[in-house]
């Protein structure tokens, strides 16, 4: 083996390691107990990995939801974070309330700044309220919130849709 093909391998395995050093930590809800199929409560497995997620000083850690159908009732994320940079909330599937959760917020974030929200899709299963709306002349309960931050500024969303239901953003 020669001098150069051995510095080049040392230079590829420290820019390995350098990169893996700098990626940030995923705290994926599977791991703490969600499964997927959209039947199962996931609520607790959500609040755990928010917990880690939150509780990771290093930079920007990541709350990954995998693909699939997630059934979280109602869930308070509370802050503050220790990441400097807040906690990313990557979405790769889709996360869905239980048909009843009331006229308060199913998922609300607070004292999370620098949150950013990333893909997926937030159904807060609001279909039943929204056609009761939709036939003029009926008297309809409140609509669940979906989405609630309350001193959570700046928050970060992009790639991600909501599913019948509304955002509230708190003070």
């Amino acid at each position: 083996m020669s001098v150069v093909m051995v510095v080049e391998v040392g230079v590829v395995l420290a820019l390995a390691l350098a990169a893996a050093s700098v990626m940030a930590a995923e705290y994926s809800v599977v791991d703490y107990g969600a499964r997927a199929g959209g039947r199962a409560d996931a609520t607790g497995a959500f609040l755990a990995a928010w917990a880690a997620a939150c509780g990771d000083g290093g930079e920007r850690p990541v709350m990954r939801v995998p693909a699939g159908t997630f059934l979280v009732g109602r869930a308070y994320f509370r802050g503050p974070c220790r990441s400097a940079g807040g906690v990313v909330l990557a979405i790769d599937g889709t996360v869905v309330a239980p048909p009843a959760v009331g006229h308060a917020s199913w998922v609300t974030f607070h004292y999370a700044p620098g949150l950013a929200i990333r893909g997926g899709t937030l159904d807060g299963n609001g279909h039943a309220f929204w056609a009761c709306k939709a036939a003029a002349g009926r008297r309809c309960p409140p609509g669940t919130t979906v989405i609630c931050f309350k001193y959570s500024k700046p928050v970060i969303c992009f790639s991600f849709e909501f599913a019948c239901n509304l955002i509230e953003f708190g003070v």
